[in-house]
């Protein structure tokens, strides 16, 4: 069964890729804690500076989404992850 990848077009479809991000961060993984998104929309402040792309299957229904994060003030997700690691770290005496 093929799936189609495609750049979100509009804001419903963009709203539906946060629904499902929300599903899969709080409710089934526990990532997230969903009294934290009342609104069971989960976002963050990289989605601004993000191309959004939605993975679609067979009936055009949404079933995936990946966003490439674009350089901006706000950095990257990977350096705030890493950074906390290497003071925890150092704290620990590693090195």
């Amino acid at each position: 069964m093929p799936f189609k990848v495609s750049p979100v077009s509009d804001e419903k479809e963009l709203t539906e890729i946060f629904r499902l991000r929300y599903k899969i961060y709080c409710l089934e993984w526990g990532f997230e804690k969903p009294e934290s998104y009342a609104n069971g929309i989960l976002t963050d402040i990289y989605d601004d500076y993000s191309l959004h792309f939605a993975v679609r299957d067979y009936s055009n229904k949404i079933v995936g989404a990946i966003r490439l994060i674009l350089y901006s003030e706000v950095g990257f997700p990977i350096e705030n992850i890493v950074t906390w690691i290497l003071i925890r770290m150092r704290f620990h005496g590693k090195k």
